[in-house]
C-alpha cells in the first residue's frame, strides 16, 4: 500500500493520449468527492481535440470535459456521460483505454484510503492533542502566524486554526485526521456548515481564544472598576456625577441612561446635531480625567451599584439642568397612540422620529410607566397586567387604557411583533405554574389565533366557491369554540380592521 499512490501514478503517466478516427483524447486526472454514507462521486477530466476531416462540424477548439462517475458505474454508463459531456463517444478502443485508465486512479485513490485505514489511530489523536495544546499556549502568550496579506487597521479574519498553528503542523493535523477517519479524502473546512477534515479541532481552539478573550476582559473590566470605586472613595465631584447618573437611570421618559446624563449636567437639547454638538463633548471632558470615556460609561452605573452594596454613600442628586415636565427633547420614548418612536427632532410643528418617522407635535406624548396590580387574584387582574407589561415594554403604547381586544386587533397589525409575543407567551406557559396568570396567557394565545380564524373566514366568504365550504364550516366551528370558551368582545367589523 502506498500513501500518495494517486500522486505517484498521476507522475508516471502524464498527461495520457489515445488518438482514434474522431481526434485526440487527453486523460487529465480523476477528482473525486465524499458523499453521505462514505460514498465517492469521481470526476474524470477529459480533453477531445476533433478530426475535422473526420467530424467537420465538431468544435475546432479542444473541448475539456468533465465526465462524472460513481462506484457504481459501467462502461455503458462511461459512454453516456462521455456522449452527454462532450458531444462524442471514442472509438471502442479508445473507450476501453479511457476506462482502463479511470479505474487505474480509481484503484489509486482506494489504495490510499487502505494505507490510512491500517495506521494506528492512538498516535494520530495524541497528534491533534499536542497541536491543541501548542494553540492553547500560543493564545495565552499572544503569539500568532504572521499574515503577510493584512494591511494596517484591518481586522485578522482568518480562522483559528491558521493563526496559531504553522503551515507544517496544519499539514501534520491533516495527516493525523485521515488516519483516525481512515481514508485520504481532504475536506476542506466549511464555516457555515460547521464541517471538514479540521472543523472540530479549530472549534477548539477558536473556543480556547474565547474563554482567553473572556478571561482578559473580565481582568480588565476588574482593574477599571477597582480604578473607579477608588476615586469614587475620594473624589466629591465623582461621587455627586455619580448620584446623578443613578437618578438618571430611573427616568423612564428617556431612552439612554447616558443621554438623560449629559442632559442633565451639560443641558437639554432637541436634537441629534445639537446633543453630540455640546452635551455628549462636554460629558466626555468631563470624565475623562477617571478613565471614563463614552464606551466605559455604560460600566460606570454596575460600579456605583457595587460601591453602594459596598457601604459607599453618595449625595443627594443634585442636577445642573433640570426637565422641563411637559418639554420633548433629544432621543426620548414618545408615542402618538399607535406606534413609539425615539426622537430624533423636535420641530415647531412636528416630532421626528426614527425610520423617517413624523407626527404632529399636539398627538405625540410620553410614556407614562404603568403599575402592575400586586398579588392579581383573578383572570381581569392578570389579563390587565399583561397590558401593562405592553406598554411599559413599549409594544402596545396605552395597552392598559385599551379592552384586551383592542391590544389584540393593535398587535395583529403587526405581524413581526405578533410573533415575538406569540413566542414570549408560549415560552411562559412552560414555566408559569399561578393559575389565573397561565389562563391570562392563555386567553391571549387563543385571541391571536381567534384573529387568525376571523381573516381566514373573511377570506374564504370571499371566494364564492362551494369547493371550500367544508373548510369554512370547520372554521367557523372552532371559532365558535373559542368564542363559547373565552366570551371575547370584538367588533363586527374586526376582519377589515386586520386586513394588513
Amino acid at each position: 500500500m502506498r500513501k500518495n499512490a494517486y500522486e505517484d501514478e498521476i507522475k508516471k503517466l502524464g498527461t495520457v493520449v489515445f488518438t482514434d478516427g474522431k481526434g485526440c483524447w487527453k486523460g487529465n486526472g480523476l477528482w473525486r468527492e465524499r458523499r453521505a454514507g462514505g460514498h465517492y462521486t469521481f470526476i474524470l477530466y477529459v480533453n477531445f481535440q476533433a478530426n475535422l476531416n473526420r467530424l467537420p462540424k465538431a468544435n475546432p477548439v479542444e473541448t475539456i470535459g468533465r465526465i462524472y462517475l460513481n462506484e457504481q458505474s459501467t462502461v455503458q454508463h462511461f459512454k453516456n456521460r462521455m456522449k452527454d459531456e462532450i458531444g462524442y463517444v471514442p472509438e471502442a478502443s479508445t473507450l476501453q483505454d479511457l476506462w482502463k485508465y479511470f479505474t487505474r486512479l480509481r484503484d489509486c485513490y482506494q489504495e490510499q484510503d487502505d494505507y490510512y485505514d491500517a495506521q494506528p489511530k492512538e498516535p494520530a489523536h495524541r497528534i491533534l492533542e499536542d497541536l491543541l495544546s501548542k494553540a492553547v499556549d500560543r493564545i495565552d502568550k499572544g503569539w500568532t502566524t504572521p499574515n503577510p496579506s493584512l494591511r494596517p487597521q484591518e481586522i485578522d479574519r482568518r480562522l483559528a486554526l491558521d493563526k496559531y498553528l504553522t503551515k507544517e503542523e496544519i499539514a501534520a493535523a491533516n495527516e493525523a485526521e485521515m488516519i483516525i477517519n481512515g481514508h485520504s479524502f481532504f475536506e476542506p473546512i466549511s464555516i457555515i456548515e460547521r464541517t471538514g477534515h479540521l472543523a472540530q479541532l479549530n472549534k477548539q481552539i477558536d473556543a480556547a481564544l474565547s474563554a482567553h478573550n473572556a478571561r482578559k476582559k473580565a481582568e480588565t473590566d476588574q482593574q477599571f472598576e477597582n480604578k473607579i470605586l477608588k476615586y469614587l472613595e475620594v473624589d466629591v465631584f465623582l461621587r455627586r456625577v455619580a448620584a446623578v447618573a443613578l437618578d438618571a437611570s430611573k427616568e423612564y421618559r428617556s431612552a439612554s441612561t447616558l443621554v438623560e446624563l449629559a442632559h442633565r449636567l451639560c443641558g437639554y437639547t432637541t436634537s441629534f446635531e445639537v446633543y453630540h454638538a455640546r452635551p455628549f463633548v462636554e460629558l466626555q471632558k468631563m470624565l475623562s480625567p477617571y478613565g471614563l470615556g463614552y464606551a466605559q460609561l455604560y460600566q460606570f452605573l454596575p460600579i456605583i451599584q457595587e460601591y453602594i452594596n459596598q457601604g459607599g454613600t453618595l449625595p443627594p442628586a443634585v442636577s445642573e439642568y433640570e426637565r422641563d415636565p411637559h418639554g420633548i427633547y433629544y432621543d426620548d420614548w414618545v408615542h402618538n397612540g399607535v406606534m413609539a418612536t425615539r426622537v430624533q427632532r423636535v420641530g415647531r410643528t412636528y416630532i421626528y422620529g426614527e425610520s423617517g418617522r413624523k407626527w404632529l407635535r399636539k398627538d405625540t406624548r410620553h410614556f407614562e410607566k404603568a403599575v402592575c396590580l400586586e398579588d392579581p387574584s383573578s383572570l381581569q387582574e392578570c389579563i390587565y397586567n399583561e397590558l401593562v407589561r405592553l406598554h411599559n415594554s413599549r409594544t402596545v403604547p396605552e395597552a392598559h387604557y385599551r379592552t384586551p381586544e383592542q391590544a389584540l386587533i393593535h398587535l395583529q397589525r403587526k405581524p413581526y411583533v405578533k410573533d415575538q409575543i406569540i413566542r414570549y407567551f408560549k415560552r411562559r406557559t412552560e414555566i408559569e405554574e399561578h393559575p389565573e396568570k397561565r389562563e391570562a396567557i392563555e386567553w391571549f394565545l387563543d385571541g391571536f389565533h381567534y384573529l387568525f380564524l376571523l381573516s381566514k373566514v373573511d377570506h374564504l366568504r370571499r371566494l364564492h366557491s362551494y369547493a371550500w365550504q367544508d373548510d369554512l364550516a370547520k372554521v367557523e366551528k372552532e371559532i365558535q369554540s373559542l368564542q363559547t370558551k373565552h366570551a371575547f368582545h370584538f367588533p363586527d367589523n374586526t376582519a377589515q380592521l386586520i386586513d394588513v
